[in-house]
């Protein structure tokens, strides 16, 4: 079997070089690079199959989410999933709508990263982590009043999910509505079970509304509240 795929190893190197512009030879080749541990080779085939304007796009998906595996496991290379630039036509693959909402989501391009995770909860209305991460991505994307509403109807079917408070909380800050972010986020209080991050961001939160109200008294205590809880995480 190793005499096999050494075999192929070297047919797809004498391919590619009686046709150095082929595409479809990188296809072979990264995965060939990738187990020698040719992590450069393996890299540059990468990025011509995921641009290639020629390969189908299952094909392309394949090594795209291969290398995603890949990079999961070894996140030094994390900068270089970063740069590469699928051909348009990936848009259209069989790849899940999870799946390219978590790829955009890794990239930080985050308008296109909230386009797939819409239609994942049209899929899985239910889904929390997806509920979750589409009201943070309306307030990254500067989508205030939709974030208002969005976390506003969710918190009717969840309402003990202190993120959606921070992200209401958030956005209701960014439009300047004081007074209807801190009704929200006090109710959220009652929901408070443990000590984490997400308990010292809702602290921070409301002790900068109570300062923007100028209630000093209610903002240093709540600013105290995060800074001792920090101490214990």
């Amino acid at each position: 079997q190793y005499n096999l795929k050494e075999d192929a190893f070297s047919s797809a190197k004498v391919f590619l070089k009686n046709h150095p512009k082929s595409h479809i030879a990188h296809v072979a080749l990264y995965k060939f690079y990738l187990d020698a541990e040719d992590y450069n080779n393996a890299i540059s085939s990468m990025k011509i199959v995921t641009s290639s304007n020629v390969l189908e796009p299952y094909l392309k998906v394949k090594v795209l989410s291969d290398f995603m595996r890949f990079v999961q496991k070894n996140p030094e290379y994390k900068e270089i999933l970063l740069e590469v630039q699928p051909a348009e036509s990936l848009a259209s693959s069989s790849r899940s709508n999870l799946e390219w909402g978590q790829y955009f989501l890794e990239q930080n391009k985050l308008d296109k990263a909230l386009e797939f995770y819409e239609e994942v909860l049209e899929e899985t209305p239910e889904n929390l982590a997806v509920i979750k991460t589409v009201a943070k991505l309306y307030f990254q994307t500067k989508q205030y009043n939709q974030a208002v509403d969005f976390t506003t109807d969710q918190l009717e079917l969840f309402p003990t999910q202190l993120e959606l408070y921070l992200v209401y909380g958030t956005s209701q800050m960014a439009l300047k509505e004081w007074n209807q972010a801190l009704g929200m986020l006090e109710i959220g209080l009652d929901y408070i079970f443990e000590d984490n991050e997400v308990a010292v961001q809702y602290f921070n939160l409301l002790a900068e509304l109570y300062k923007n109200q100028n209630n000093i008294k209610k903002s240093k205590a709540f600013s105290d509240k995060a800074k001792s809880m920090q101490l214990k995480l």
